[in-house]
C-alpha cells in the first residue's frame, strides 16, 4: 500500500464537508481513515500531517463536545464518533511516542542516579530520615540528588507532618524497568 498525504488530505476535507452539511460520513471513508491511520501507526510512518487534518480534527472535537448530545440524527452522530475515536487512537499513538522517547532521553541523564532510583523502587514510600541513611549520604546531599526527578515527575515525595516518602510515579517505574534493562528482554 503506497500512502501520500495528498490522499490524507483529501479524507479530510470529506469528512469536514460530511459534518458541516450534517451528512452521515460513509463506511467507507471511515475505513478509509483508519487504514491510513492503523498504516501509519504500524509502520511508524511519518510525514508532516496535511492543515486539513487539524482542520478535520477540530470540527470533530467541536461537534464532541457542542453538538452530538442534541444530535436527532442519529446515524451521523455515530459515524462522527467513530471518526473521533479514530482520530484520538493517533493522538494515543503521537503521545506514546513522545512519553517514550522522554524516557529513553532521560534514561541517559539519570544512568547515574540508578542506585537512588533501584532504592526507591525496592522501598517505595520509603521515610526521607531512612533513605539518606540507607544511601548512607546526608539529608542535604540526598535532595539535591532527587530534585531533578521529583521535577521530571519520575519521584513522588509526600508530606504527613514532619516526615516526607518518596515512591516512583508510573514514569518513574518505566525509568526504573529501562535502566535496569527490564525493558529490554
Amino acid at each position: 500500500m503506497k500512502i501520500n498525504s495528498s490522499q490524507l488530505d483529501y479524507i479530510c476535507e470529506k469528512i469536514i464537508e460530511k459534518i458541516s452539511n450534517k451528512q452521515t460520513i460513509s463506511e467507507k471513508m471511515i475505513l478509509d481513515l483508519s487504514i491510513f491511520i492503523a498504516y501509519m501507526i504500524n509502520n511508524k510512518f511519518s510525514f508532516e500531517l496535511p492543515d486539513s487534518y487539524q482542520r478535520m480534527e477540530d470540527v470533530v472535537e467541536d461537534y464532541w463536545f457542542y453538538s452530538s448530545s442534541k444530535d436527532d440524527n442519529k446515524e451521523a452522530c455515530l459515524s462522527y464518533i467513530r471518526v473521533y475515536q479514530t482520530i484520538n487512537l493517533y493522538k494515543v499513538y503521537i503521545a506514546n511516542n513522545k512519553y517514550q522517547k522522554r524516557i529513553q532521553e532521560d534514561s541517559v541523564r539519570f544512568k547515574r542516579q540508578f542506585n537512588l532510583i533501584k532504592k526507591i523502587y525496592d522501598n517505595p514510600g520509603i521515610r526521607q530520615q531512612d533513605f539518606h541513611k540507607l544511601l548512607k549520604i546526608s539529608a542535604t546531599s540526598l535532595k539535591t540528588r532527587i530534585n531533578d526527578l521529583i521535577e521530571q515527575g519520575y519521584v513522588y515525595i509526600s508530606k504527613i507532618g514532619n516526615n516526607s516518602f518518596y515512591s516512583l510515579s508510573n514514569s518513574g517505574l518505566d525509568l526504573y524497568r529501562l535502566l535496569s534493562g527490564e525493558d529490554n528482554e
